[in-house]
Order: structure tokens, then sequence, then C-alpha cells
């Protein structure tokens, strides 16, 4: 039971050390990133609880994910778990004057993108909830296959009760 609920994708981030460029790294710093989880980790920091809804690979990259939330203090007891799929990357070249900051997305594939309808328990999610934040680039990260997006169930109405997308 979380005061507030996330749903969205979590990406692996790396980035080249020493404000060094993509084409001249030979090795890259590791974190993870992604809007819902740290609108989920942020939440937690300032006294509240929160869950974070999301699909992840059964492998050690998943395993990471998972565990770097839960070092937050943000309950993972809702993610779904797959056999197929992958976390996505992305590579963030951090800018050094007079030159910017600059990302690279790569995220086909991800699982998160073939979270399905039925996969959530959303009953179970929101008991509790006081708060729903979830991004438009989660539908938007689907697969290229027209398919019904997940769709959580509307939280049951309950004054105070709110929901918040960026």
């Amino acid at each position: 039971m979380a005061d507030v609920v996330t749903l969205g994708e979590a990406m692996l981030r790396l980035s080249p050390p020493h404000f060094h460029r993509l084409e001249q790294a030979d090795s890259f710093e590791a974190k993870i990133g992604g809007g819902e989880l740290n609108v989920a980790v942020g939440v937690n920091r300032l006294g509240l609880t929160s869950a974070w809804v999301s699909k992840l690979p059964k492998n050690p990259i998943g395993r990471m994910v998972r565990n770097k939330a839960r070092e937050q203090g943000v309950d993972t007891s809702h993610i779904v778990w797959s056999d197929s799929g992958r976390v996505g990357i992305y590579f963030l070249e951090f800018g050094a004057t007079p030159r910017a900051s600059s990302v690279l997305y790569d995220r086909a594939h991800s699982a998160v993108s073939a979270l399905a309808p039925g996969e959530v328990d959303w009953k179970s999610v929101f008991a509790g909830c006081k708060l729903f934040h979830t991004s438009g680039i989660t539908p938007r990260s689907a697969s290229p296959a027209p398919k019904p997006q997940p769709k959580p169930s509307k939280p049951p109405s309950r004054p105070g009760r709110r929901s918040a997308s960026t």
C-alpha cells in the first residue's frame, strides 16, 4: 500500500567519464534513470511511501534496476518480470562549454513496451493510493505492431485521490 504509485520505464544510463565524447569513450559509468522511477524516489525522500510499476527482463540488468529502486525505499513488488525483452539504454554525453550535453536513446524492444492488459493487478496496486503518476512516453514506447496498451483501471473514487502525468 503506497501513497504514490508510478508507472513507467527505467533505463540503464551509460555515460563516458571526464566529459569525453561518446566516440572517445573507453569506458562508461552505469546509472539507472527514468522519470516515473525518479518521481517515486523523490516522493519517498519527502517522507511518503511510493510504489513503481513496470516490466523488466528476468536477467541481471533487470535485477539491477529493481535493486536500485529498492535501495531508495521504493516498493517494487508490482514489477512484472519477463523472459523476453530488455532494459532500454540511453547514452548521456555530458557537455563541456560551449558544447551542450546530448542524449542518445536505445529503447526498442524493451520489456516495458510489451506490458499487456491484465499483467498488473491494478486493484491491488491502487489500494491506499493517494496519487497515480505516469508520463506520455510509456504508451508511446510500445512496439510498432498496433495493439491495445495497458491502461491502469481508474483508481476507485475516493476524496483526496488524484492522478498526474507528464
